[in-house]
C-alpha cells in the first residue's frame, strides 16, 4: 500500500504548537554522594596503599597546561602594559573616582541578584580601588629597571630554592601510583629520589637579564634563549621534551580538580590550589624578571634605533621626540631653526603637569639626563669655534643614541612610546614589535622554567617509561595473564593503613575491604567492607550480564588471597573456608577457583597432596567426571544432635517436609515417622546406601505404601557412587567432610548444573547447604575457634524453600556469610512461596548487573531517594506571515510560514536521584552494575543510596576462554586413591527412580481401582483414555 505521508517531509499545519524532542540529561551526571560524616578525615586516608588516581577528565590535562602556559604570561604582559598606559593617561585621583563608579555599579548588580552578603559587599567596595592602586604601584615600581630587576631576581632565586622541588616530588609520586605496580615495587622506587632542579641556568639567566639589556636587550634575549635551549636539548634529547613537560605540568596543575573526598584516592601533600599558587609564583618571578630586564620582551635595540632617527633626522622624515613625550604639536624645521644641544623635554611653552601625574617623574629623570648631556657637549664644544654648527650637529648625532639607550635601558616601557611615534609617522612595520613581545612573553619564561627542570624531568620521563612500558619493552611488574584489577586488589590486601571511624572511634583497616571497581562519573574507587557480608549479599543479573565473571569471581578471588590484618602481631590473616554451590555450571569459574586454591596452598608451603590444610575439594554427579566422595551423614552427625534432629535435617534437605495443612502435614508426618524409625534401626545406617536398604525393608510392611516418596528419593541418592557410600574406607584426602573443611580452611566446590533438570541435583545442593550449616553450628557449640565461612550459591532460587529466611538468619548467627545470585528478583516468587521479602530484609549488600523488570526498576528509583531538578522548556510556534508581492503591475498576497518563539518556562521539581535512564544505561554497559549497601561500614559509606560502579575483568579474556575449554580436573593425581567417577547421569537415575516408584505403587493403584469398580461398577470403554 502506498502511503503519501512517507514521500514528503512532514510539515506541521499553520498555527500548530510544535514541541521539539531532546534527550534528557542531568548535570552533574552522577547522583553519587558520600556519607562524609561516617568516613575518616580525608587527610587520614590520603596515604592509603590503593593510591587510585582520581582523574575523571584525564584527556584535557595537556590542554589545561597549554592554556596556563599561554594565557598566564600573556595576561601578565597585558597587565603591565595596562598599568603603564592607564597611569600615563589618567591621574590617580581620576582613576580612583572611576573605581568608585565601578563599585557603585557592582553594588547595584549584587542588589538585583539578591547577593547582598557581607562578603560580596566587601569585595564590591574594595576590589575596584585595590585594582587601581595595584596598577599605579606597578607603574611606579618599574621605572627603575636595574634595581627592580635585581630585586625580582633575588626573590626568584629564594623562591625556587624553597618551592622548586615540589613539582618534582609530585610527579614522581604520581608516576608511582600507576595501577600496574605492586606494593613492593612502589616502595623500592620511592627510595630512588629524583634529581633536584638545576638552578644555575636560572641564576645565569637572571644575571644576563639584569646587566646586559643596559647595552643590548636583543643580545640579552638571544643569549637567554640560546642558553636555556641548549640545556633543554642536552638533558632531554630524544625524549620529546615538549610533550613530556606538558604532560607533567598538566598532571601537576589539574590533578585533584574533581576530588570527591573518597577513601582510596591518592592525594598529594599539596592541594591543587596550593600547587596552582606554587606554579604561578615560580613562573611569575621568571616572567617579571625577564619582562622588566628585557624591556617587556621587545628587542630594545630596534626601538632605540627608531627613537634616534626621530631625533636626528629632519622633519620631512619624522617628528621630533618632544612631540611624543610632551604632546607638542608645533612643527619644527631643524634646518632653519637648529635645536639646542639636546632638546629639553619639559619645555617652557608646554602646559603645566599636575603634581599627581606620575608622568612628571619620568620627565624629571629624562631632563636630568639631558642636562648632563648638554654639559658634556658644552665642555667639548667650547674647544671649537662657537659658530661651528656642523661640528655640533655631528656630535649631537652621536650623543642622542647614547641618551636614548640610557632612557630605554633604565625604563623598559619607553619603547611603547617609540613604537607609537613610529606608527604615527607611517612606519607601520614597527607594529610587528607588539606580536614579537607577546610571543617572547609566552615562550621565553616557559623555556627558562623547562631548563631549570630539565634534569629531573629527564629522570622522571625515563622512570615513567620504565613503569608503564611500551610496545618494545614491557613495564615493571608486567604480567600478560594479569589485569589491572589484580594490582589494585594486591595493594588493598597488602596495606597496613589504619584510620579511625569518626562516629564510634573504631579502627578502619584498608586491608579489610574488597575492591569492587570505580564510580564511573566521579572516578573514585569503591571498596566493600568485609563485615558487611556478615548479613549476606545478593547479586542479580540476566544471562550474560556479568554477574558471575564480574560479581562472583572477583569476590571469590579476593577472599582466596591472603590479606594483612594490622590488628594482629604477625600482621597476617588466613583465608576463610569457602563452599560454592554452582547450580549453573561455569567451567571458567571452576578452573579459576581451583587455580587460586592451588596457589594458596603453595603460598602457605603445603606441598603434600594428602595434607587437608587449604585443600580443594570438588563434587559433581556428572557422568565420566572425577569427584571427591561426599557423605552428608558424616557432616550432619554429631554427639550433640539427637536422632530426631538428624531426621528433621534430612527431611528439610530432601524437601520432604511439606509443612502444615490438610494432606501436606499427613505426608510430612509419615515421612518423619518412617525416616526416624530407619535411623533408629539396629543397623544404624550411616550412608544413603545403608538407609535405602533399611527403608526398603520397612516399606514392605503393611500400611507403609504411602511413604514411597521417601524411599524413592533415598533410592535416587543411593545410585550416586560418590554420595551413597559412607567413605570410611577412603582416605581423608578423597572425601568431603564439611567440619574438616571449616577447620582446615578448605575450598569445597559443588558442580551441580541445573541444566541437567534433575531433582536429585537440587537435593544434593540442599544436602550440602544443610551440612555446612550444621557444621558451623556444631563448631560454635563445641567452643572451637571462629571461622568466618563464605557460601556462594549461583541460581539459588532452585534450592530455596519456605524456610530459606530461617536459614539466612541462622547462617548469620553462626558465622556463615551467604552470597546469593540469580537472574531476576521476580524469579524468587513461585506458586509455593515468595522469597523477595526475605532477600530484601536479609541481605545488606545488593549488586544489580542488569535490571529489566519494570517493578524492580521502580523499586531502585524509589530507594535512591529524591533530589531537586530545575528544568527549562522552550516552545516554538509555527505560524504564517502575510506578504504582498508586486509583479507585472499586479498585486498578490501570500502567506509565508515561519517559526516564532511561543514561550519559555522554568520549573522546579523533585526527581529520583537514580532515574530510569540511569538504570537502563548502567544495565546496558557490559562492565557496570548498581551497588546498594544499607547501613554502611568502614570505607563503604554511600548514605544508603544505590550508586553505579564500573569494574574490570579479574582475568584476561584469553585466559577466560582457555580455562573454559580446559579438561576436567584430575583429582586423583598425587593422592594415591582413584577419585570417584559416576557412570549414570542424574537424569538416568531420576528416570529409574520414577520407574521403580511406579512399580511399587502399581499394586496399590490396582487395588484402589478394583475397589472403585466394586462400588461404582466397571468403567465404560469410551471413558478409558
Amino acid at each position: 500500500m502506498n502511503d503519501s505521508r512517507f514521500e514528503t517531509p512532514h510539515v506541521p499545519p499553520v498555527g500548530a504548537m510544535v514541541m521539539k524532542r531532546f534527550p534528557l540529561e542531568y548535570d552533574p551526571t552522577s547522583a553519587t554522594q558520600l556519607n562524609a560524616s561516617r568516613l575518616p578525615h580525608p587527610l587520614s586516608t590520603a596515604d592509603m596503599s590503593l593510591a587510585h588516581r582520581c582523574e575523571p577528565w584525564e584527556a584535557d590535562r595537556a590542554k589545561h597546561a597549554v592554556d596556563i602556559l599561554g594565557l598566564m604570561p600573556t595576561g601578565m604582559l597585558v597587565m603591565l602594559v595596562l598599568s603603564i598606559s592607564v597611569t600615563r593617561i589618567a591621574p590617580f585621583y581620576v582613576a580612583i573616582g572611576l573605581a568608585g563608579l565601578v563599585a557603585t555599579l557592582m553594588l547595584v548588580l549584587l542588589f538585583r541578584a539578591g547577593l547582598l552578603s557581607p562578603r560580596y559587599l566587601l569585595i564590591a567596595v574594595l576590589a575596584p580601588a585595590m585594582g587601581i592602586a595595584f596598577l599605579y604601584a606597578v607603574s611606579s615600581v618599574i621605572d627603575d629597571r636595574l634595581l627592580v630587576t635585581a630585586v625580582l631576581a633575588s626573590i626568584g632565586a629564594v623562591l625556587f630554592r624553597l618551592l622548586g622541588t615540589g613539582p618534582v616530588s609530585f610527579y614522581q609520586q604520581w608516576i608511582l601510583t600507576h595501577p600496574r605496580l605492586t606494593p613492593s615495587t612502589r616502595k623500592a622506587l620511592s627510595a630512588e629520589r629524583a634529581p633536584a632542579p638545576m638552578f644555575w641556568p636560572l641564576y645565569l639567566t637572571m644575571v644576563i637579564a639584569v646587566l646586559l639589556p643596559r647595552y643590548s636587550s636583543a643580545l640579552a634575549t638571544l643569549l637567554i634563549a640560546a642558553l636555556n635551549t641548549g640545556v633543554v636539548l642536552w638533558w632531554l634529547r630524544g625524549r620529546a621534551p615538549l610533550r613530556g613537560a606538558l604532560d607533567a605540568l598538566g598532571h601537576y596543575l589539574a590533578y585533584g580538580r574533581d576530588d570527591a573526598g573518597a577513601p582510596g584516592v591518592w592525594r598529594p601533600r599539596d592541594h591543587q590550589r596550593r600547587r596552582h599558587w606554587t606554579f604561578v609564583t615560580l613562573l611569575s618571578t621568571i616572567f617579571f624578571t625577564l619582562g622588566l630586564g628585557l624591556t617587556l620582551y621587545v628587542p630594545g635595540d630596534v626601538a632605540r634605533l627608531g627613537l634616534s632617527r626621530l631625533l636626528v633626522t629632519g622633519a620631512s622624515e619624522s617628528l621630533p621626540i618632544r612631540k611624543v613625550f610632551d604632546h607638542s604639536t608645533a612643527p619644527v624645521d631643524w634646518d632653519k631653526a637648529p635645536p639646542p644641544l639636546v632638546p629639553t623635554v619639559n619645555r617652557p611653552q608646554l602646559p603645566e603637569i599636575a603634581p599627581s601625574d606620575t608622568l612628571r617623574d619620568w620627565k624629571i629623570g629624562a631632563n636630568e639626563r639631558a642636562a648632563r648631556l648638554n654639559e658634556r657637549v658644552q665642555r667639548i664644544s667650547s674647544q671649537a669655534d662657537a659658530d661651528d654648527d656642523q661640528f655640533r650637529r655631528r656630535y649631537v648625532a652621536r650623543a642622542f643614541p647614547s641618551f636614548i639607550r640610557d632612557e630605554i635601558g633604565d625604563r623598559p616601557h619607553t619603547w611603547l612610546f617609540a613604537v607609537l611615534a613610529a606608527i604615527l609617522q607611517g612606519r607601520l612595520h614597527y607594529g610587528w614589535l607588539l606580536p614579537v613581545s607577546l610571543l617572547l612573553a609566552a615562550t621565553l619564561p616557559s623555556l627558562v622554567l623547562l631548563a631549570v627542570y630539565a634534569r629531573p624531568l629527564a629522570f622522571l620521563i625515563e622512570l615513567r617509561q620504565r613503569v608503564e612500558g611500551s610496545s618494545a619493552s614491557p613495564g615493571l611488574d608486567h604480567a600478560p595473564d594479569r589485569t589491572e584489577w589484580n594490582w589494585r586488589v594486591d595493594r588493598v590486601a597488602e596495606s597496613v593503613h589504619t584510620a579511625t571511624e569518626p562516629l564510634f572511634g573504631s579502627a578502619v583497616y584498608e586491608a579489610d575491604h574488597l575492591f569492587l571497581g570505580v564510580e564511573p562519573c566521579m572516578g573514585f574507587p569503591v571498596l566493600l567492607h568485609r563485615p558487611l557480608l556478615n548479613q549476606h549479599c545478593y547479586i542479580v543479573g540476566e544471562t550474560g550480564s556479568g554477574k558471575t565473571s564480574l560479581g562472583i569471581m572477583p569476590m571469590l578471588i579476593q577472599l582466596l588471597r591472603q590479606h594483612i590484618d594490622p590488628s594482629r602481631e604477625d600482621s597476617a590473616r588466613s583465608e576463610p573456608p569457602i563452599v560454592i554451590l554452582d547450580l549453573k555450571g561455569d567451567p571458567a569459574l571452576l578452573q579459576t577457583i581451583k587455580a587460586e586454591a592451588d596457589a594458596r596452598r603453595k603460598r602457605h608451603g603445603v606441598t603434600d597432596p594428602n595434607d587437608p590444610r587449604y585443600a580443594f575439594r570438588l563434587f559433581t554427579p556428572e557422568v565420566g567426571s572425577e569427584s571427591h566422595h561426599f557423605n552428608p551423614f558424616a557432616s550432619m552427625d554429631s554427639k550433640r544432635r539427637s536422632p530426631m534432629q538428624l531426621c528433621e535435617l534430612i527431611l528439610d534437605s530432601l524437601a520432604l517436609s511439606h509443612g502444615e495443612g490438610y494432606g501436606r502435614s499427613y505426608y510430612t508426618r509419615r515421612n518423619r515417622m518412617m525416616l526416624y524409625e530407619a535411623l533408629q534401626d539396629p543397623a544404624k545406617p550411616r550412608s544413603f546406601e545403608e538407609l535405602y536398604q533399611v527403608l526398603e525393608r520397612l516399606a514392605r510392611r503393611e500400611g507403609a505404601a504411602d511413604v514411597f516418596e521417601l524411599a524413592a528419593t533415598v533410592q535416587s541418592l543411593s545410585r550416586y557412587k560418590n554420595l551413597a557410600s559412607d567413605g570410611s574406607a577412603l582416605p581423608e584426602s578423597a572425601t568431603i567432610h564439611l567440619p574438616t573443611a571449616l577447620e582446615h580452611r578448605q575450598v569445597v566446590y559443588f558442580w551441580l548444573p541445573a541444566a541437567l533438570e534433575s531433582v536429585s541435583v537440587r537435593e544434593i545442593a540442599k544436602l550440602a547447604l544443610y551440612s555446612l550449616l550444621t557444621a558451623a553450628i556444631d563448631r560454635q557449640r563445641d567452643g572451637a575457634q571462629d571461622r568466618e565461612t563464605y557460601l556462594f550459591i549461583d541460581e539459588f532460587q532452585r534450592i530455596a524453600g519456605e524456610n530459606f529466611r530461617i536459614i539466612l538468619e541462622q547462617a548469620r548467627s553462626f558465622g556463615v556469610r551467604a552470597i546469593l545470585a540469580n537472574q531476576s528478583i521476580s524469579d524468587l516468587k513461585t506458586p509455593d512461596t515468595d522469597l523477595r521479602p526475605a532477600i530484601r530484609t536479609n541481605t545488606r549488600v545488593k549488586m544489580h548487573f542488569s535490571v529489566t523488570d519494570p517493578g524492580e526498576m521502580e523499586d531502585l528509583c524509589t530507594i535512591s531517594g529524591e533530589e531537586l531538578a530545575i528544568s527549562q522548556s522552550v516552545a516554538w510556534r509555527f505560524d504564517s506571515v502575510k506578504y504582498r508581492r508586486l509583479g507585472d503591475g499586479s498585486r498578490e498576497t501570500m502567506q509565508v510560514p515561519r517559526w516564532s518563539l511561543a514561550g519559555m518556562t522554568e520549573s522546579t521539581t523533585l526527581k529520583s536521584r537514580l532515574t530510569k535512564s540511569d538504570i537502563i544505561r548502567t544495565s546496558d554497559h557490559p562492565q557496570e552494575f548498581i551497588l546498594h549497601v544499607s547501613q554502611g561500614s568502614g570505607y563503604t559509606q554511600f548514605g544508603g543510596v544505590p550508586i553505579p560502579v564500573q569494574t574490570r575483568w579479574p582475568i584476561p579474556f584469553s585466559v577466560y576462554k582457555r580455562r573454559a575449554m580446559e579438561p576436567w580436573p584430575n583429582l586423583g593425581r598425587g593422592v594415591g586413591v582413584k577419585a570417584a567417577v559416576q557412570k549414570q547421569s542424574p537424569r538416568q537415575i531420576d528416570d529409574e527412580a520414577q520407574v521403580e516408584f511406579l512399580k511399587r505403587t502399581r499394586p496399590l493403584a490396582e487395588s484402589v481401582y478394583r475397589e472403585l469398580e466394586r462400588q461404582y461398577g466397571p468403567t465404560p470403554v469410551e471413558a478409558t483414555p
